[in-house]
């Protein structure tokens, strides 16, 4: 993993964990590594346990995929010359979407109103797809309107941080976000009737052909948050 290894980078934003981990022209991190071979190591690290945990997990499965919102051909077309100039652009585009997506705020279509180019679906290493498989994650389905789910997320997010597991919060009204796991939520609650406010959903595998494992569901203090998930992922390990 190279430098990026040695340095963890703790306070280190999405883009810069990216830019590293990819190898960009300024990064600290390998230089000239393929895409293929990088994947494989950070699944590794992952597999093995190695910290920071969260960053390596999040590039893994959502932050590599992630892109900008506008594309080499339209930035030519509006007059930005070819060289390593069109390459800055496209990458601090690139950074716009990753950070905006993970502050969770909707904005990742260019102001022209066209469409965001789409990822590419590309196919996963085995060893990627294996460890999305085995890795679990906390989906948190929360709406605007319910302040218990504004107060736990004080702290939640950081509990499942600290156990290895990466929180995801699905607003109901953040409508790209709960389509991409409307489907999790309603094999629990098929008609959304009894599920807590907020539903913590231990699921592996979210994205393609998950496994719920567990569950936790209304307010709870800090402390009590903790015992319930712990007790989760242990008997998931188990």
């Amino acid at each position: 993993m190279g430098e990026a290894s040695r340095t963890p980078g703790q306070s280190w934003s999405a883009g810069q964990w990216t830019a590293a981990l990819e190898g960009w022209p300024g990064a600290a991190g390998p230089q000239r590594v393929s895409s293929v071979a990088m994947e494989q190591a950070v699944a590794m690290a992952l597999v093995c346990g190695l910290h920071p945990r969260r960053p390596l997990l999040r590039w893994c499965l959502r932050w590599r995929h992630l892109q900008p919102r506008q594309n080499a051909r339209q930035l030519l077309a509006a007059g930005v010359p070819r060289g390593p100039e069109l390459g800055r652009q496209l990458r601090a585009l690139r950074v716009e979407a990753i950070e905006t997506a993970e502050q969770g705020v909707p904005g990742n279509h260019p102001a022209s109103g066209q469409p965001a180019p789409a990822a590419p679906k590309l196919r996963k290493p085995r060893m990627l797809r294996d460890l999305q498989a085995m890795t679990v994650t906390v989906l948190k389905f929360s709406s605007k309107d319910c302040g218990t789910c504004h107060r736990m997320a004080h702290y939640d997010a950081k509990v499942a941080m600290e156990m290895g597991t990466e929180l995801i919060t699905v607003m109901l009204q953040d409508i790209d976000t709960y389509r991409r796991y409307r489907k999790v939520l309603l094999a629990q609650y098929p008609n959304k009737e009894g599920m807590g406010w907020p539903t913590y959903l231990v699921v592996s595998d979210p994205e393609g052909t998950f496994t719920i494992h567990g569950e936790l569901k209304g307010g709870m203090p800090k402390g009590e948050f903790r015992r319930k998930l712990a007790a989760l992922l242990s008997q998931e390990k188990a």
